[in-house]
């Protein structure tokens, strides 16, 4: 996210919002420093996978919050 996710969640997530969209969830990733994770989580990001998180986490995550109909 080069950087700007502090900057660019915040509007991303005002216009979901305002387009009447609040109930998709909004997962990041990447070089993210862990300190703004908390930051992230309370402006309304689900869930945050920082640098060298494991594809299998992510997986699961989505899997559950994300349940396909079968």
């Amino acid at each position: 996210m080069s950087g700007i996710h502090l900057a660019a969640l915040p509007d991303l997530l005002e216009c979901l919002k305002k387009r009447g969209a609040q109930g998709i969830t909004v997962i990041v990733g990447g070089i993210i420093p862990l300190e703004d994770i908390e930051t992230l989580e309370k402006l309304g990001v689900k869930k945050v996978f920082p640098e060298g998180s494991h594809t299998y986490k992510i997986v699961d995550f989505i899997k559950k919050e994300i349940p396909l109909d079968p």
